[in-house]
């Protein structure tokens, strides 16, 4: 992985928020920054596409705040454009921190919105989410009565009431005159995750299913019982693309997206080799609970100081690795690790 934009990669090591620029001759990033500066990422990195009709589209939307409506306001502007040029806005994926702002753009403009239609089945049926915990789910876990207050809730980041004009499946083209952008199902970080395919400038949109330093979370919006493997093969169509460079919606853009891909693959499935190996050791009639399973394995922060949501998201990796090894999916990615 290298970047491939100085200037971006420059504004996250210092942590602040890039400014538009031109990524290919018609072609920007339009920075939606955060509010506030506690987290290591300051925007999300929203893109937009000039056709040959003079109409403007956008992938991925920002957050929901008055500055980010101005900011992606202004960074249009910045293009030679207007809101009222604005045609399409295609959504990566379901979380706030791309699609707050697609309603208020879509009303601002008149532009159409796109979003894959798995994604609208998470945000039409809100406690479908896998960290949406409730006390039978966390007694089923094995959780200490003690720790489950902590626990209980569910995955906010998520826009809800929201309605897309077009439900995408995978495999069409943008209505962008003059462009070939192809979309891509790229489930796993969440159920209709897409990545969109820039043909002829040899570029993909990635949304947050693959990042220059950060490893995505997966199964993070919406039912989806192979997240795990589904990942892995998004990975692989990614790392097959005849691409030259990577636009992600956080960080920087950057170059070598096939070693990348495999890096974020071999990422995932060491933790599935780990939850293998601590099965293989079980004695014959021996079950952990998740807490259990959870706790034997390692986490950066190391698994006695997770609390909350961070705990919640660990307990749910380890349901979904688990279920991930003993499935006959394993086999093609994991070989001798598997589960027998």
């Amino acid at each position: 992985m290298h970047p491939s934009s100085q200037t971006q990669f420059d504004a996250f090591a210092k942590r602040t928020v890039p400014p538009v620029e031109e990524v290919r001759e018609g072609i920007w990033a339009v920075p939606n920054p955060f509010p506030g500066t506690e987290g290591v990422l300051t925007s999300t990195l929203c893109y937009l596409l000039e056709g040959s009709d003079g109409a403007v589209h956008l992938i991925d939307a920002g957050l929901g705040h008055d500055a980010g409506f101005e900011a992606i306001r202004d960074g249009v502007a910045a293009t030679g454009h207007s809101l009222d040029d604005l045609a399409t806005i295609t959504i990566t994926h379901l979380h706030s921190d791309h699609l707050g702002l697609a309603d208020r753009l879509r009303t601002a403009s008149g532009a159409r919105l796109l979003l894959h239609e798995r994604e609208q089945h998470a945000l039409d049926n809100p406690g479908d989410k896998p960290l949406a915990v409730d006390q039978a789910t966390l007694a089923r876990w094995g959780v200490p009565d003690e720790r489950r207050a902590e626990l209980l809730g569910g995955d906010d980041d998520a826009e809800s009431g929201i309605r897309a004009d077009v439900h995408l499946e995978g495999g069409e083209q943008l209505p962008i005159a003059g462009r070939r952008v192809r979309v891509l199902h790229t489930p796993g970080h969440t159920a209709g995750s897409i990545s969109l395919v820039a043909e002829e400038e040899r570029l993909v949109f990635t949304g947050d299913t693959l990042l220059p330093v950060t490893y995505p979370g997966i199964g993070l919006g919406g039912a989806d019982a192979g997240a795990i493997a589904g990942y892995a093969r998004s990975l692989r169509a990614l790392e097959e693309l005849d691409v030259e460079e990577a636009c992600p919606g956080h960080e920087f853009r950057f170059t070598s997206v096939a070693q990348r891909c495999r890096t974020t693959l071999e990422h995932q499935l060491r933790r599935s080799r780990e939850v293998a190996a601590v099965l293989a050791e079980l004695a014959e009639g021996e079950e952990l609970t998740v807490w259990q399973l959870a706790s034997r394995l390692r986490w950066s922060a190391g698994f006695s100081n997770l609390r909350g949501f961070n705990l919640r998201s660990a307990l749910a990796q380890t349901v979904m690795h688990r279920e991930f090894v003993e499935s006959p999916e394993a086999a093609e990615f994991l070989g001798e690790h598997a589960a027998r």
